[in-house]
């Protein structure tokens, strides 16, 4: 099953309640998110494309992907 997040229009923070999202297999950004990463994406291990750009906001440290299996496009 794909599940994808795509050509929206979110703005403000990632919502914690996108942690849920267990079986996300592609986020691509194309919004005005704000704010940090949040940890919970490196809990995403279905996901294949991760593309995050223009995060307005200070600076935050990039959460740890090391099971982030499928991932192809970062």
């Amino acid at each position: 099953m794909c599940v994808l997040l795509s050509a929206n229009n979110f703005t403000g923070t990632i919502p914690d309640t996108f942690g849920n999202l267990k079986n996300l297999t592609d986020l691509i950004d194309g919004s005005e998110l704000s704010g940090k990463i949040p940890s919970f994406i490196g809990n995403w291990t279905n996901i294949e494309r991760l593309r995050i750009s223009d995060l307005n906001g200070s600076g935050s440290t990039f959460p740890d992907l090391q099971d982030m299996n499928n991932l192809t496009v970062l």
